[in-house]
C-alpha cells in the first residue's frame, strides 16, 4: 500500500544566510530484503501568492538499501516537501534542509516520525 508524506510548510525566509536552506536533501531508506522500493518526491515553493511545484523525481531503491536525492530550494520564502513510497511497511524517509555552505540547519531537519501523513501527493 502506498504511503504519503509531507514536510508541512517550512519557513525559509531567514536574513541569516546560516538559517536559509539552499538545498534540501530527501533520504530513503528501503529495509525490505527482497523487494525494491519506488520513491516519488514533489517539491513545492510556498509564499503568498499560493503552492507551486518547482521540482519532481522518482527513483527506485533496491532491497536492503538507501538512496537520497538533493533539490534546490534557494531564493524561495517557503517550500514543502512531499514523499510518495509504494510499499511503505518497511521503508523509512527523512528530509534535511541545508544551507550555502551544505550545513544542515535543525530547523528544517525531518525524520521519519516527524513526517505529517497525507492521503495523496499535491
Amino acid at each position: 500500500m502506498a504511503l504519503f508524506y509531507s514536510t508541512g510548510p517550512v519557513d525559509n525566509s531567514s536574513t541569516l544566510l546560516d538559517n536559509e536552506s539552499s538545498t534540501v536533501t530527501v533520504w530513503i531508506l528501503n529495509n525490505n530484503n527482497l523487494t525494491s522500493e519506488t520513491g516519488q518526491i514533489k517539491i513545492f515553493e510556498l509564499g503568498t501568492g499560493g503552492k507551486v511545484q518547482i521540482n519532481a523525481r522518482a527513483f527506485a531503491v533496491l532491497p536492503n538499501s538507501s538512496d537520497f536525492k538533493v533539490f534546490s530550494v534557494s531564493n524561495t520564502v517557503g517550500y514543502e516537501v512531499q514523499i510518495r513510497v509504494d510499499d511503505g511497511t518497511d521503508t523509512l524517509v527523512a528530509v534535511w534542509g541545508k544551507n550555502i555552505l551544505s550545513n544542515i540547519i535543525p530547523q528544517h531537519r525531518f525524520d521519519h516520525q516527524e513526517m505529517a501523513p497525507i492521503s495523496a501527493l499535491s
